[in-house]
């Protein structure tokens, strides 16, 4: 089992669902490390133009300098932009909490804090980009939101609609149609 670095444990420390910086901080410096190591194969491996005497040359004396090439051109090619997908997971898991929300707002009649719908829900629904749960306003239009990826709390105001990258998620009750 691999012991997390200081960093990993500082960015795990400040958000534990939403490591941010995680990325930058540790897998990307060490990406380009290794695209650096690799020189001439590195430029070799990721370009369309025609290999030349010099290059090959130089691929030839990369290779030979460098431990372990293909893993680490694998590394280079493999390894994904961890936060996207991280980012993508949470913000369904916030659409769950508002979802769950949303219905017990819808169940309980009305709209109400928190802690009138115990009931139905022991917990508020948690918020996935921050350390409590999902924000709320009563007035003047009921609404739900989550602080999102900048980890601000933007007032929740609705936009067109939840798509790219809003400041906050938001979600409305919409009333019941006859």
């Amino acid at each position: 089992m691999r012991h997390k670095t200081g960093h990993e444990k500082a960015a795990l420390a400040e958000n534990a669902r939403l490591p941010r910086s995680l990325y930058a901080d540790n897998t990307a410096p060490k990406l380009a490390a290794y695209r650096a190591e690799l020189g001439g194969f590195y430029d070799y491996a990721t370009t369309d133009e025609p290999p030349t005497p010099v290059l090959l040359e130089r691929v030839q004396t990369d290779l030979e300098a460098t431990v372990n090439p293909g893993g680490k051109l694998l590394a280079c090619f493999l390894t994904p932009y961890w936060d996207s997908f991280l980012i993508l997971a949470l913000r369904r898991e916030a659409q769950r909490s508002a979802l769950c929300g949303l219905l017990a707002w819808r169940i309980h009649g009305r709209p109400a804090p928190w802690a009138e719908l115990k009931d139905m829900l022991p917990e508020p629904p948690a918020d996935p980009f921050g350390d409590g749960p999902l924000r709320y306003a009563l007035d003047p239009e009921p609404r739900l939101w989550s602080i999102y990826v900048n980890s601000t709390d933007d007032g929740g105001q609705p936009v067109e609609s939840n798509v790219g990258q809003p400041p906050d998620l938001v979600w409305s009750l919409q009333p019941s149609k006859p």
